[in-house]
């Protein structure tokens, strides 16, 4: 059995992973730091989110088990795919205020997103992800799988969360802060454009393009800082925006 970590492997899932673990919760830290407002508490649970997900990878890059590694996958995909929602919601608070969008209405736009998600198990069955030593314990995902995750990571949370973000620019009256808050949605296309990435190497399998992904990968770095230096300042209760 071909138990080796390749170099593509050795990048993806530790290097890449752990970068990602360290930038991830630095910001975290930063975030908490300045304030316990609900919508910073809701973005740090996005970076959460990613975290652990970053966890998982690097510990299934490690197990040659195709049971376990194919848990450990859904389970990483779930936290994956969950991160956007967090941050839809601190944008909805935002919009309409926490006093209106009360934590009742929060729970069920994050339920009503998180039951697709989960849903994603019932095609483990039917060899909707195979990840064995055929597959060089690399993740080879089925079509159905594959567009299944695009139609809910992107109707159920990408193009609502941008939808807002360009709502929310609309009422920022400082111009400075209109700017700011501009950077901070590059950041989250930036983000956004890896996490599709993923699972449109996994599901391509082409070798040349896993390689630049990886090399891709090293942006992340930049688009979350984007995100941070716009969403800190904008988060701000402070901000100006006009509630109708």
């Amino acid at each position: 059995m071909n138990f080796q970590i390749t170099t593509t492997r050795l990048i993806r899932f530790f290097i890449i992973q752990g970068i990602i673990l360290v930038i991830f919760t630095i910001y975290s830290i930063l975030i908490l730091r300045k304030t316990r407002e609900r919508a910073y508490i809701l973005t740090t649970f996005a970076f959460f989110s990613i975290i652990i997900a970053a966890i998982l990878n690097m510990i299934y890059a490690l197990i040659f088990n195709s049971e376990i590694v194919l848990i450990l996958y859904y389970l990483t995909t779930i936290f994956i795919i969950l991160s956007p929602i967090f941050l839809l919601i601190s944008h909805l608070i935002m919009l309409d205020s926490e006093e209106r969008f009360t934590k009742k209405k929060q729970l069920l736009v994050f339920i009503s997103y998180l039951i697709p998600v989960l849903s994603m198990g019932l095609f483990l069955p039917f060899k909707g992800v195979v990840i064995n030593e055929k597959t060089n314990w690399n993740p080879v995902l089925s079509f159905p799988f594959f567009l299944y995750i695009i139609i809910v990571l992107s109707f159920g949370a990408i193009v609502p969360l941008f939808y807002t973000s360009f709502k929310i620019l609309k009422k920022i009256q400082d111009e400075t802060l209109r700017k700011k808050w501009k950077i901070s949605v590059i950041g989250f296309a930036g983000c956004i454009s890896y996490m599709y990435g993923i699972y449109v190497v996994d599901y391509l399998r082409i070798s040349s393009l896993e390689i630049y992904f990886n090399l891709y990968g090293l942006s992340i770095v930049i688009w979350l800082s984007l995100v941070y230096y716009g969403v800190i300042r904008q988060l701000d209760p402070s901000i100006e925006i006009r509630n109708h």
